[in-house]
């Protein structure tokens, strides 16, 4: 429940800013997910299973971990582009059908077997979806193909992390002190690169309204960072 309310509402306070003209998603990124990353990696180094574990080789980190935080990343970004276009209700309907999209990739590739009702629960899940969506899938065609690029994105980060999870014996929690740092620099570079000529000739513009609707973002995030943190590692030890 903590999950959801932190997810949908954090996507309500970024449309606000983004209606304030702010709109410089790699920047708001970079400062949500260095806050985050330095509240998971805190947690996790103090817990003793964590910090006993075998640590990942170089190549095991760019092999697994770098596709993981571009998959992240890039994720992150399109569906926050795709929140400037189309209503953050909508945007939740769309990601509705990630399940089903990871339930048939898993089948595809054999990690689940092809079961006749699961077909069945595919079908009706996602004619169930498209019923929601439908009335607003024309609203915006772009961000639309945003929000579906996104949803790729993250179906194959959770078919990344699956496998780093079967194979390598990592946690979720423990993967974020290789995927978080890769998550920032490259949404860092982005910044860079796309945006701050923009903030900097924007800056002087930017009233205390914006400044407290930015900080108030940003510590929601940092909520929903601590809490996912923590229910990662509660879950881990079961």
């Amino acid at each position: 429940m903590l999950h959801t309310l932190f997810a949908s509402t954090q996507g309500l306070f970024n449309d606000i800013l983004f209606l304030r003209g702010f709109r410089c998603q790699f920047t708001l990124l970079a400062v949500h997910n260095a806050v985050c990353g330095a509240v998971g990696f805190a947690v996790v180094a103090n817990v003793p299973e964590e910090r006993q574990r075998a640590q990942l080789r170089f190549g095991q980190i760019v092999r697994y971990c770098l596709p993981l935080a571009v998959c992240h990343s890039m994720k992150l970004y399109l569906q926050n582009k795709a929140l400037e276009m189309l209503s953050p209700a909508f945007l939740s309907m769309l990601y509705g059908v990630t399940p089903v999209l990871v339930c048939i990739a898993c089948m595809a590739i054999g990690w689940e077997r092809f079961r006749w009702n699961t077909l069945v629960l595919i079908i009706v899940a996602t004619f169930g979806i498209t019923l929601t969506a439908i009335g607003e899938v024309y609203s915006s065609t772009v961000g639309t193909t945003l929000a579906l690029v996104s949803i790729l994105m993250e179906v194959g980060r959770l078919l990344l992390l699956q496998h780093l999870l079967k194979n390598l014996g990592v946690t979720v929690s423990g993967l974020l002190v290789y995927t978080a740092p890769m998550e920032i620099g490259i949404l860092a570079i982005g910044a860079a690169v796309f945006e701050l000529p923009w903030i900097v000739g924007e800056m002087a513009r930017f009233d205390a309204g914006f400044w407290g609707l930015l900080a108030l973002n940003t510590l929601w995030a940092l909520g929903r960072g601590l809490h996912s943190s923590t229910f990662q590692l509660n879950l881990s030890r079961f």
